[in-house]
Formats: structure tokens, sequence, C-alpha cells
């Protein structure tokens, strides 16, 4: 929950969500949604539609229970998730871009470039060396 609540703020920051805080995590599918793609980051492809399926709600109700909880849509807050762990392993690890983008789930390096340029307004390489890597 902590982890949540900490990812929240940065997304709620990034986006400039409305409202203040999100509805309290009462709604435990959503919460699980959200933590499994917190955990994951990248590593395995959780969609709308898969979670729903096991959760056994239809991808629309998620989708609608997802931003009445967290605030934002869920794509927005998985992409965002995603970029998160990008940014620390920037920062953190000697890895090559490529190699950061295998580990985060893009295809091509030049996918996790485009995203993460649209997101933070530079590009990994710029960003890793603002960080002093």
């Amino acid at each position: 929950m902590k982890e949540f609540m900490a990812t929240y703020s940065l997304v709620r920051d990034r986006f400039e969500v409305s409202r203040p805080t999100p509805e309290p995590l009462h709604d435990w599918r959503v919460s699980r949604v959200a933590q499994e793609l917190l955990a994951k980051s990248g590593r395995v492809e959780l969609t709308l539609a898969r979670a729903s399926e096991t959760l056994r709600l239809t991808p629309a109700h998620l989708g609608r229970r997802f931003k009445r909880t967290v605030g934002i849509g869920f794509r927005q807050f998985a992409a965002t998730a995603r970029l998160e762990n990008v940014a620390l392993l920037l920062q953190g690890s000697t890895l090559s871009i490529k190699e950061i983008a295998t580990k985060a789930g893009y295809k091509h390096a030049s996918d996790l470039n485009h995203s993460f340029k649209k997101s933070y307004g530079m590009s990994p390489r710029e960003f890793r060396q603002r960080s002093g890597l």
C-alpha cells in the first residue's frame, strides 16, 4: 500500500490529477491491479483485458473502477509506472539503454526513447547524464 501511494503521488504530480487524493482503496480489485502494475513494471504485459478476466469483471467496468479509485486511467497509470521504473534503472544501474528497454518490456530502444522523451522532456541518455551516471 505504501508503494502504491508513493507511485500515486508521482503520477498525480506528473499528470496533475484534479482530485487531491484517490478514493480509499477499499476496492481490493483495483488495489490488486495497481500493485501488479507497480510490481511488474513492464516485465509482464498486464492489460486491462487480462486483469478484468482474472478478476471476473468486464474491461469497461474495471477501467471505470480503476479511474474512480486511482484518479487516472489504467493505460496512463501502467505507462507511468513503467517509465518510473526506467528512470530508476537509468539512475541506479550501469545497464545500457537497450538493456533497460528490454528489461522494461519495450520491443525496441527507440520505443523507449520516444515514450521517455514525451514524458520527461529529454532522452534517456540525457536523463542519465543529468543524474550523474
